[in-house]
């Protein structure tokens, strides 16, 4: 399920900034700053809470692309988007 939601062009936004921030937030808090480390974790953390809300924002305020990944899940596509490409022969 989580490769259709990043391979998706309706959800793709949302979890490719989530990502960004988790990520963002490994290597921020694992590097000596110029700030403190707690202040470090907690803007980091921020951002991802910040991330992670304006996904759940979209769902709970129904915008048109949710209803759209949806038809998607329900046609012959879906397929394509969960299949693991690289273990495909060629």
């Amino acid at each position: 399920m989580v490769c259709f939601l990043f391979r998706n062009v309706h959800t793709r936004f949302h979890m490719v900034r989530i990502a960004r921030r988790l990520l963002q937030k490994k290597e921020v808090c694992n590097r000596v700053g110029t700030y403190l480390a707690w202040q470090q974790r907690h803007n980091m953390t921020q951002e991802k809470d910040d991330a992670v809300h304006g996904l759940y924002c979209a769902i709970r305020d129904d915008e048109q692309r949710f209803r759209l990944c949806l038809e998607l899940l329900h046609s012959l596509e879906f397929e394509l988007y969960i299949t693991d490409h690289i273990r495909l022969p060629v």
